[in-house]
């Protein structure tokens, strides 16, 4: 499991970020902690299992 983050950036966790296959923006950006926070969150999350989404705002 993991996720590909586009652009990533110092910043507070938000807990608002999208995860998926969808069409997503080049310049979309994300902070490490929500990064981190998606990451976590997939371990008791079977849907992403074998899978890396896109993580973005």
């Amino acid at each position: 499991m993991g996720v590909r983050p586009l652009q990533m950036k110092s910043g507070i966790r938000t807990g608002q970020y999208r995860l998926g296959y969808d069409a997503f923006n080049g310049l979309s950006s994300i902070t490490f902690a929500d990064c981190a926070h998606a990451m976590v969150a997939m371990l008791d999350d079977d849907t992403w299992r074998g899978r890396a989404p896109i993580v973005q705002y």
